[in-house]
């Protein structure tokens, strides 16, 4: 499903903290914190900006570019917090060697937390750039979730990631196609099974594709005739 401006502004208003906002926490139910979740709605709106730009023109790109680094500043400065405080707790490797991983539930949610911000900075790079793979910044971010999704220890733990998942397979190179597949294999879920039935679209459908503006998640959940929330 799209979500309109409208809703991005009923969503945010809703996780601002009381007594403006109430008390629903993403990071409980999603595992996306919220500094993330209110820049995805942020994203949402900017590209819904950008499309009623370009139909009224001309569009301000000096205007789009600072609407985009507002977004993207909140994104790096969380991430990079969230990366700092991983590393104060030592390393992947070597919690998995003492064990102490799963008993680590914070770890865990930070690691949620790079993953779906990392994804968000891609969706950006989309809407900014346009959907092209090749790109710096979509795949320097792609080849980092990879990075990330390979250290996940718990599958549990990807029933909370459909949504990143999706934007990064859908943006991802050829040469990663392996490794999105393999997730269905490795990790059987029935979302995770409706993201690599669009991840494997949006690929087929960029083979094709004369388009300047790319394709992305949202041509594949056309093609596909599925309206899923978040996408």
């Amino acid at each position: 499903m799209n979500i309109s401006s409208k809703d991005c502004e009923n969503y945010t208003a809703i996780l601002q903290p009381p007594p403006t906002g109430s008390r629903i926490n993403p990071d409980s139910i999603v595992g996306c914190p919220n500094w993330v979740a209110t820049s995805i709605l942020a994203i949402y709106s900017l590209r819904d900006w950008k499309a009623q730009a370009e139909l009224t023109g001309p569009l301000s790109v000096w205007e789009l570019s600072e609407k985009a680094s507002t977004i993207r500043r909140t994104l790096k400065a969380g991430l990079e917090e969230t990366i700092q405080a991983m590393e104060g707790r030592g390393s992947v490797e070597s919690l998995l060697q003492s064990g102490n991983l799963g008993d680590d539930p914070q770890y865990e949610k930070q690691l949620l937390a790079v993953v779906f911000a990392r994804s968000a900075l891609i969706l950006l790079n989309v809407v900014v750039s346009g959907a092209h793979p090749s790109l710096g910044e979509i795949e320097q971010e792609v080849v980092a979730i990879i990075g990330t999704l390979k250290s996940i220890p718990d599958p549990p733990l990807m029933r909370f990631l459909a949504w990143p998942i999706c934007i990064t397979g859908c943006m991802a190179l050829e040469e990663h196609y392996s490794f999105f597949t393999g997730l269905q294999q490795q990790f059987e879920t029935p979302a995770l099974g409706n993201v690599i039935k669009v991840i494997r679209r949006c690929w087929s459908l960029r083979e094709l594709n004369t388009s300047p503006r790319g394709i992305d998640w949202s041509d594949a959940l056309s093609s596909l005739r599925l309206n899923l929330l978040f996408f």
